[in-house]
């Protein structure tokens, strides 16, 4: 499917710090152009694959600082939506929708489309994207493609969020806040140096509620729900060039969820839910990463290595109603490895360059049975046992009885009945694989214009080995005869598809200089670029439910013959293969934009305008 997502623009305003006069940010004077200065609060910060800081990069952005943060009090990515233009997280219910959108370039289900970063670290599970956020330094949202630098499935945007330093800050931090409905929250940190150890962080944090909503057919609460972690950063100055940090984080999730209820439209307001199964969701998550950087005399070499953990555990009742029609229960057990190197540049010449190689692997099974309750069997087996009676029927008209005697002669003899129960297991192993190499260079065309050009490599394979089946057991009973038969739909079989992009990015960025000469604030720039996009393809494994449905409901007069299991062909496993397959989407974003410096540097305006093109658009269906 192609779309075109036409001219947008976005206005925001940002208030910053004032900055001494005697504070003179002239960045041809700075001796370490391999660190990023953000005058916005003063702030210094290292960034492995950031040539030039935000706001003089050809890219529509916007930074969330600790305080911006504390003051709506941010407990997660969904409360900064509102804050942020053409970023959207909503809350769907539970931490496993983690549905990120940005410039409405998002995915609901499969491979996310906005990619996600924490302390350098990318987080390669969608399902760890709806995290709670604590001691958070910064938050970076970058809108459009940024695949040159960050890969596939960061086709919309990018999000990167740094937590606090315990280089650049030390003490102890508490936090306790309690709220309606016993909602309570307590988070503990502290920062410190031990002398030989280097710098060190030791953070924890839980957050409870009672819930708000009350599910009417149980009378339980559908929202309350528990969830705890803990965070250690070590950070260790190993020789004078060689910075050396490791990060572990753990969180815990259990929760009630999914409290949906239906809309009345005439008076605008949803009613409470009303489900008979339960809804919930409880993950394990642990991340840890390891940050090596090495200083050396004309260019700073970073190795950023991870370990990912997900276990989680996800009951839903499908219908949303107090009948017993669908339930799916999916459990997704995955550990990842990801390996990332940058080599950039700090020659104080007209070229600046950053070069790299990026490697993940992800291993993850996912058991995802759904279950199907008495009032959806109650109505096949009504209908199945319809057509044996009409069946029956109608021979015994054609006969040359009438059909009031042959009705007689039916009900007599018992009638036809038909009990039908149906269960459908699945385990599925989807392991991906995904290699690059990139490069952006960018060139001082002049005193005020720079050029910066990129490319990526991108290679990813995803592989899929399905083990899935429907068994519909049926209980007849056709007058006065018993028969229990099993109909089953077994499917087992491997396949896997490969891909490779090359991901280019183009801009330009014309600097406005400064307000006058005696006064050093920089107007701002403009600028204008062009990009690609790219989403990952790969399988998608809640395709099976309909596939075994479809089978079942088109084989369902076999039941009356005896048990009976549907056959497979190569040429039935191809067809099933190709349906549960999704190419890429891939997208081109034409741009051009401003950063603006206001009023002697007391706000920031940023405006973009942009052309999107997509192709191949994955949806949800």
């Amino acid at each position: 499917m192609d779309s075109k997502l036409y001219v947008v623009s976005a206005l925001c305003f940002l208030p910053t710090m004032a900055v001494a006069d005697s504070f003179n940010f002239n960045e041809k004077h700075l001796a370490d152009t391999s660190r990023v200065y953000d005058i916005d609060e003063v702030i210094v910060a290292s960034r492995p694959k950031d040539i030039q800081r935000l706001r003089r990069q050809a890219v529509s952005s916007t930074s969330l600082s600790a305080s911006t943060l504390n003051s709506f009090a941010a407990r997660d990515l969904r409360d900064v939506s509102s804050r942020v233009p053409s970023f959207v997280m909503p809350a769907y219910g539970s931490r496993y929708t983690s549905s990120v959108y940005v410039r409405g370039i998002g995915a609901r289900v499969n491979s996310p489309a906005v990619g996600m970063y924490v302390d350098d670290i990318p987080l390669v599970s969608k399902s760890a994207f709806n995290t709670h956020i604590y001691d958070i330094s910064r938050i970076d949202l970058l809108r459009g493609p940024q695949g040159t630098l960050y890969g596939h499935n960061a086709e919309g945007g990018l999000v990167r969020i740094y937590t606090k330093s315990p280089l650049q800050y030390q003490g102890t931090d508490v936090q306790m806040s309690i709220g309606n409905h016993f909602w309570r929250m307590a988070q503990l940190s502290h920062y410190g140096k031990a002398e030989g150890l280097g710098a060190y962080s030791l953070s924890a944090f839980y957050n409870g509620q009672n819930g708000f909503q009350r599910n009417q057919a149980t009378g339980k609460r559908a929202d309350n729900g528990n969830e705890a972690g803990a965070r250690l950063k070590l950070i260790r100055q190993q020789t004078a060039r060689t910075l050396i940090s490791l990060t572990a984080d753990y969180q815990w999730v259990r929760q009630n969820g999914f409290a949906y209820g239906d809309y009345d439209v005439a008076t605008g307001r949803a009613q409470d839910p009303s489900t008979n199964l339960p809804n919930n969701y409880r993950r394990h998550l642990l991340s840890v990463g390891l940050n090596v950087n090495y200083k050396g005399r004309n260019a700073d070499i970073n190795s950023t290595t991870s370990y990912q953990y997900l276990n989680d555990n996800m009951q839903m009742d499908q219908d949303y109603t107090a009948q017993d029609f669908m339930q799916l229960h999916q459990r997704q057990l995955m550990n990842a490895v990801t390996q990332e190197f940058a080599i950039k540049n700090h020659d104080k010449n007209r070229w600046r360059r950053v070069t790299g190689a990026f490697f993940s692997y992800q291993w993850l099974r996912t058991y995802g049975p759904v279950g199907f309750g008495e009032s959806m069997t109650g109505a096949m087996g009504n209908a199945i046992a319809g057509q044996i009676y009409n069946s029956i029927l109608n021979g015994m008209v054609a006969s040359g009885m009438s059909e009031n005697v042959a009705k007689t002669i039916i009900e007599r003899a018992g009638g036809v009945n038909m009990n039908i129960g149906i269960d459908v297991p699945g385990l599925f192993h989807t392991p991906q694989l995904n290699a690059a190499l990139f490069h952006e260079s960018t060139l001082q065309l002049s005193n005020r214009l720079r050029a910066t050009l990129g490319l990526r490599y991108d290679l990813s394979r995803t592989s899929i080995h399905y083990d899935t089946r429907a068994i519909m057991a049926a209980n007849a009973k056709v007058m006065g005869q018993e028969a229990v038969n099993t109909f089953t739909s077994h499917l087992d079989s491997r396949t896997h598809n490969t891909f490779n992009q090359l991901l280019p990015k183009l801009s330009f960025t014309y600097d406005l200089g400064k307000v006058s000469q005696s006064n050093g604030g920089n107007i701002g720039n403009l600028y204008a670029s062009v990009s690609k996009g790219y989403r990952a393809g790969g399988y998608n494994i809640q395709m099976f439910s309909d596939i075994l449905q479809t089978e079942l409901m088109a084989n369902r007069m076999k039941i009356k013959e005896g048990s009976y299991d549907i056959p497979h062909s190569a040429d039935d496993y191809s067809k099933v293969n190709n349906t549960i397959a999704y190419k890429p989407e891939e997208s081109w974003n034409y741009e051009v934009g401003a950063h603006l410096n206001l009023f002697n540097q007391a706000a920031h305006l940023d405006f973009s305008a942009y052309y999107m093109q997509i192709k191949n658009q994955q949806l949800s269906v």
